[in-house]
């Protein structure tokens, strides 16, 4: 069966809407009557949605072995918390909208997917990349400061909370970090200045 074909079958692991960029096995699709995303290859998948209750991970499944990570209906993993001011804000809430989202072909085959969220003048781009032929599905988050007022005290940057199904079999994360990380898990203060190019960066890879 196509992709094209699977996409309108009416099971819970039928594609949502249409694919929307695909390089080897690694695809990202998007419904945009429901605001949802997935990118994945033929190994792993991970589905997200936009709704007026957040931003929120949807599943993270492993199709080889046809194991869901997630809670069925959670709704307690959040793809992004931040602390600044004092102020917790997370995607899992209604402190974010839906600016747009963008998709790409990087030059070694693998596909990304940026989706930007907007609170007043703080912005969060969260990039997932999709690797043909493996497990893996990357992701990052970018903070942009769009107004002309300095943002100050960024005390905690997470771009990953997981509520994950009970398992009588020992757990493992795989967690790699690397290329533009600034920090993880932030305890000192930082100041996002107001120029649109500065940026805080978070890295995060994996489950298989």
């Amino acid at each position: 069966m196509t992709r094209a074909a699977h996409a309108q079958t009416a099971t819970p692991d039928a594609l949502p809407g249409r694919i929307v960029a695909q390089s080897g096995d690694a695809y990202i699709a998007h419904d945009p009557a429901t605001q949802t995303w997935e990118i994945g290859t033929d190994a792993i998948r991970r589905r997200m949605s936009f709704s007026a209750s957040g931003y929120r991970l949807l599943s993270w499944k492993n199709k080889l072995t046809n194991r869901e990570w997630l809670t069925p209906g959670g709704g307690a993993s959040a793809e992004l918390r931040v602390v600044i001011e004092g102020q917790i804000l997370t995607t899992a809430s209604r402190d974010f909208a839906l600016r747009d989202f963008t998709t790409r072909r990087n030059a070694d085959g693998s596909l990304e997917l940026r989706v930007s969220l907007a609170r007043q003048s703080l912005v969060a781009h969260l990039h997932y990349v999709a690797h043909p032929g493996t497990s893996v599905v990357g992701k990052w988050v970018e903070l942009e400061n769009a107004g002309r007022t300095t943002l100050r005290n960024l005390d905690a940057l997470d771009s990953i909370s997981l509520d994950l199904r009970p398992s009588a079999d020992p757990l493992t994360l795989h967690w790699v970090q690397g290329r533009i990380i600034r920090w993880h898990r932030v305890v000192g203060r930082v100041a996002i200045a107001r120029a649109p190019r500065s940026r805080a960066h978070d890295v995060t890879r994996g489950l298989g």
